[in-house]
């Protein structure tokens, strides 16, 4: 995902399935990312039934940044 100088933005990733287990997350700015902080990274568990859980990485892109651009992995364990 790419931002434009000032915008905050968050980017999710998903494990597969609701009873996947999120073992890690990671992210932020690739381009940009010395002026462009991690407002927030963090694994959002999920109910394990209808939603699943997800590592979420939020982005303030640098207002002298022309572009930045954000990912966001997420390390699942998959369960049967």
């Amino acid at each position: 995902m790419t931002l434009t100088p000032g915008e905050e933005m968050h980017l999710y990733a998903d494990c597969d399935a609701p009873q996947d287990i999120a073992l890690s997350c990671s992210g932020g700015a690739i381009a940009g990312a010395t002026e462009s902080p991690l407002t927030w990274m963090g694994v959002v568990i999920g109910d394990g039934q209808a939603s699943v859980d997800r590592c979420l990485v939020v982005v303030h892109a640098g207002s002298s940044v022309a572009q930045t651009t954000i990912e966001s992995t997420v390390r699942c364990l998959q369960t049967p």
